[in-house]
């Protein structure tokens, strides 16, 4: 029976295909880890900033939203060593949007560039703004092991270097009239000075992640404040509907609930303006000299 070229290259390709696969399974295997929700902090380890760990390569955090009032966090430890991880009371979380591929394009002078064509165009979701607050770290309203942690540590949580540990938050959404995040979108873990460095802002999204107040009195204030949405815009805000009438998407009691937010907001940020003046003019005051006869 004659061997054809064909039957050469079947046999070929399955004895290559016989060699490569098992190294890719065992490649993939050695970089699974389960995730898990989160653990309780063990002191006896060394503590990380999460934006630190992020940026010295030690820590891969993805955000998931589920929507526009939260979702999940991943936080995977690329060290050697377990570490436990501080969140800061606040962040943000900002779409991450992809590129157009290069593209050739004549303007008259012959320049090729990169386009990015949603950047130019002002597209993508809106800026998410919350945080860890209380949640448990499995998605859903609960304690957070480590939350609530000293200084500017609201939570705070062992990672170990085998596993991945899921942390949920609490959010709003920071731009109006944009789409609502979504688990399709991807997402990057943020400062809150990278959007915003207004303290009723960042007050506002402390008690959001905290889950004092129902999420859509949370989700006014933030338009209010960041947006600078009236409260009369606000009220008049609808959602349409086919078939039926439009509906009020914030009742009168639930903007009742967000001024009461905002007030406290505010007087949370005065509070802690005060105390950064009166840490800076201790600082400032010159030690008393005593003369000695």
């Amino acid at each position: 029976m004659m061997v054809t070229r064909w039957h050469l290259l079947a046999v070929v390709g399955t004895f290559v295909t016989g060699l490569v696969l098992p190294a890719l399974a065992a490649d993939s295997s050695k970089e699974h880890k389960p995730v898990i929700a989160a653990l309780k902090a063990d002191e006896s380890l060394e503590h990380v900033d999460v934006f630190a760990g992020i940026e010295q390569g030690i820590l891969d955090v993805k955000l998931i939203p589920q929507d526009a009032l939260g979702g999940n966090i991943l936080i995977e430890n690329k060290g050697a060593k377990p570490l436990n991880v501080d969140f800061p009371p606040a962040f943000i979380g900002k779409q991450v949007l992809k590129q157009a591929p290069a593209q050739q394009q004549n303007n008259g002078n012959g320049l090729n560039g990169l386009a990015n064509l949603a950047g130019q165009a002002g597209g993508g979701s809106q800026v998410q703004g919350g945080g860890i607050g209380q949640g448990n770290g499995n998605g859903a309203p609960g304690g957070n092991p480590g939350a609530g942690g000293p200084g500017n540590r609201n939570g705070f949580f062992s990672v170990p270097t085998d596993k991945i540990v899921r942390v949920a938050y609490r959010s709003v959404c920071l731009e109006h009239g944009k789409p609502d995040p979504s688990p399709r979108m991807t997402y990057r873990l943020g400062k809150v000075e990278e959007f915003s460095d207004d303290p009723v802002l960042v007050e506002t999204l402390k008690i959001v992640a905290s889950g004092e107040y129902d999420p859509q009195a949370g989700q006014a204030v933030a338009w209010h404040v960041a947006n600078k949405m009236s409260w009369k815009k606000l009220g008049e805000k609808s959602i349409q509907h086919i078939g039926n009438p439009a509906t009020r998407y914030f009742t009168k009691e639930t903007l009742a609930r967000a001024q009461n937010i905002h007030a406290t907001a505010v007087a949370r940020a005065k509070e802690q303006e005060a105390k950064t003046a009166n840490l800076t003019a201790d600082s400032a005051t010159p030690g008393t000299i005593v003369k000695r006869d």
